[in-house]
């Protein structure tokens, strides 16, 4: 009898136990800090900076990217160029980027004319030098200058030397959080420039989020131009030696958020329902904890990610295990849609050609869990995010619901439970009022110029072998670019 009152009460209290693993976890609500970032440029020795671009992209939890993309020229034995970026005591760094540089050597005849050393030609990456709120890039190109004096010395002895220097463009791109004020559904940012440059144009735009109404948005006295939604920008020219000092303010307005769910509705009765077969088990099988053990991992899903885009080669915090592999099902996938950095990426667009995507399993055991995790990496809301689920029989693909079928079928011949993916829809005639089509996508491209320019051929460049579709193929005939080795790592099939 008191053999089977310890068991009664090791069963009660292990059912108990089962009970409290079940219960949902409490979730606070975000209190922004009234934060700004200062963007301070300057240079040293000779260096001029002919050009500036400086492009701000906001998302919805508070975070933004900040890119810098200047064109410059540099006279001297020892040019250095220095970009310092300070921010608030409140904003966190999250990414720092290494800045890109490429540079080519230019020497000057007395005669006036201008030459290039070609074969001297570098792309530098910086690492990024990071103190007490303040970020710094010092790009020291005396040794490249080395270069040209020895390749000067073994040349003829008759040239007549000008100067010596360098022509070039650095691309630099930082991501911070807590880096919007916030006011109940109000955000704002505050973003004085203060730059020193022998500069010509200069370009500013700002993005924030799809869904968010804009307020207001001004550079200094005057207002910023709305040329996209959800964008704004102004560009002017400047005058030699002209210090720019002012501040760009936007100001904009997320929608108003929906109203708590009653805790009996959001209470997870569903997972109450195992703890509660696994008590009745443990109080009436001696081997109930065995059995219970086994039916909690049969539980845990098999998720896979699907990708064809950026999401291959920049995961940023999405949590896969093991590698990207290749052989995915087959969906129309195309370049139609417009980012909020000026990027046309790839979406699934319905009268697009079918081509392999690729795949990676979700460290996620729990499906809402990595439907989470790749709504945040996107930026975007959970309706964006598709789906198939084989054990609910649930399923969610708004863009062109008719390739479900096929999903499914990958998905039980690979083994999984589930599979996630982004469900974004084409915005091209929205973003650019003309027709979505292969020839105006290459004349929306030839267009864009500064960061946006950049942005969208380093996409283009890293789009993965395999898929090739043809706005893709004609882009890179006519417009060069090609595509260059990642660090991605494949697994064959």
């Amino acid at each position: 009898m008191g053999s089977n009152g310890d068991t009664m009460r090791t069963c009660l209290f292990l059912g108990f136990v089962v009970l409290l693993l079940a219960f949902p976890v409490l979730h606070t609500n975000y209190n922004s800090q009234d934060s700004f970032e200062a963007l301070s440029i300057f240079t040293y020795d000779g260096l001029i900076l002919k050009s500036i671009s400086v492009s701000a992209l906001a998302y919805p939890d508070h975070n933004m990217t900040i890119a810098v993309s200047s064109q410059f020229e540099a006279a001297g034995i020892s040019p250095i160029i220095s970009f310092n970026l300070n921010y608030g005591e409140e904003t966190i760094p999250m990414f720092l980027g290494k800045a890109n540089v490429i540079v080519d050597v230019v020497y000057h005849m007395k005669n006036g004319r201008r030459y290039y050393v070609g074969s001297y030609f570098r792309q530098l990456l910086i690492d990024p030098q990071n103190y007490t709120n303040e970020i710094q890039y010092v790009i020291d190109l005396t040794e490249e200058m080395n270069s040209v004096f020895s390749f000067l010395s073994s040349q003829d002895s008759n040239l007549t030397i000008e100067d010596v220097g360098f022509l070039g463009r650095i691309s630099i791109r930082n991501t911070f959080a807590n880096s919007t004020g916030a006011v109940a559904n109000k955000r704002y940012v505050k973003f004085p420039l203060t730059c020193d440059g022998n500069m010509t144009i200069v370009t500013l735009d700002f993005t924030f989020p799809e869904e968010a109404d804009l307020i207001m948005a001004t550079w200094g006295s005057q207002d910023m131009v709305k040329i996209f939604p959800n964008r704004v920008q102004t560009s002017f020219s400047v005058l030699p030696d002209q210090r720019i000092s002012s501040e760009i303010y936007v100001e904009w307005k997320m929608p108003e958020p929906l109203p708590p769910i009653p805790w009996y509705d959001e209470f997870p009765w569903k997972y109450l329902m195992p703890g509660f077969i696994g008590l009745i088990l443990t109080l009436t099988l001696r081997d109930g904890i065995p059995r219970i053990y086994k039916f909690l991992r049969e539980r845990a899903m098999k998720i896979a990610f699907l990708g064809w885009g950026s999401l291959v080669w920049d995961l940023r915090d999405l949590q896969i295990t093991g590698s990207w592999e290749i052989d995915g099902p087959f969906l129309p996938v195309e370049l139609a849609r417009i980012s909020q950095d000026g990027r046309i990426t790839l979406v699934l667009y319905p009268d697009a050609s079918d081509v392999r995507v690729l795949w990676a399993r979700a460290a996620h055991r729990d499906l809402q869990r990595a439907i989470d995790d790749l709504r945040r990496r996107e930026g975007t809301s959970t309706s964006r995010i598709g789906f198939v689920s084989l054990p609910s029989n649930r399923s969610r693909c708004n863009v062109i619901p008719d390739i479900l079928p096929r999903i499914r079928r990958w998905t039980k011949e690979k083994g999984f439970d589930a599979v996630v993916w982004t469900d974004l829809p084409s915005n091209f005639k929205a973003s650019t009022k003309m027709d979505f089509n292969e020839d105006n996508v290459v004349k929306y491209l030839r267009s864009l110029e500064g960061h946006p320019l950049y942005e969208a051929e380093n996409y283009i460049r890293k789009v993965p072998e395999q898929i090739e579709t043809k706005i893709l193929s004609r882009i890179r005939r006519e417009i060069g670019w090609k595509k260059i080795r990642t660090d991605l790592k494949m697994k064959k099939w």
